[in-house]
């Protein structure tokens, strides 16, 4: 009887843990539905506090070939809700329009340099600072940098993919004014 008892207890905390999962997935799920640029959306902080459940909840399952596919969706929506935490701290910190073009990893004439540089993201290592004086007005670029430190065990092949991808940004006055591919 004292065996049955444990295994009972031991399938009902599986059964327990099981819909838990179940309930955390569904409810991550339904907060990636939102629209992250409205006021309407869970806040940071519950996203954060979702993110760290599925976290724990990823780490917790033992790896292998059985549990690669349901390792993988989470690792999806971890990934969905970084990004919708990203997109609500552009929003509040930016606004919708210059949010989405953040997100988007859209460049326009005469956005400011704080806005590119949240497009670039960590590609700014990549980049080097040079500012030059023509007619009494400054002009600042930023350019692919083959020395970069963060490149130098790279061969030049992989530079030239990754300055492909790294455009040149000259601005005047805190300003884009070019963007040279």
């Amino acid at each position: 009887m004292i065996f049955d008892g444990t295994l009972q207890e031991k399938l009902q905390k599986h059964q327990e843990d099981k819909e838990k999962e179940e309930m955390l997935v569904e409810e991550v799920e339904a907060a990636l539905d939102n629209d992250y640029y409205s006021a309407n959306c869970h806040s940071v902080e519950t996203l954060e506090k979702l993110l760290k459940q599925l976290e724990e909840l990823e780490k917790s399952i033992p790896d292998g070939f059985d549990n690669l596919e349901k390792k993988s969706y989470l690792l999806k929506l971890q990934t969905g809700l970084l990004n919708a935490i990203t997109t609500q701290r552009m929003t509040k910190k930016y606004g919708v329009t210059t949010a989405k073009k953040i997100m988007a990893g859209k460049y326009e004439i005469g956005m400011s340099k704080a806005i590119v540089k949240e497009i670039i993201g960590a590609n700014i290592f990549y980049y080097k600072e040079s500012i030059t004086t023509m007619a009494g007005k400054k002009t600042e670029i930023w350019e692919f940098d083959y020395d970069a430190e963060v490149l130098r065990l790279f061969t030049w092949e992989v530079k030239n993919i990754l300055k492909a991808k790294c455009p040149t940004f000259v601005f005047r006055d805190g300003k884009l004014t070019d963007i040279i591919r």
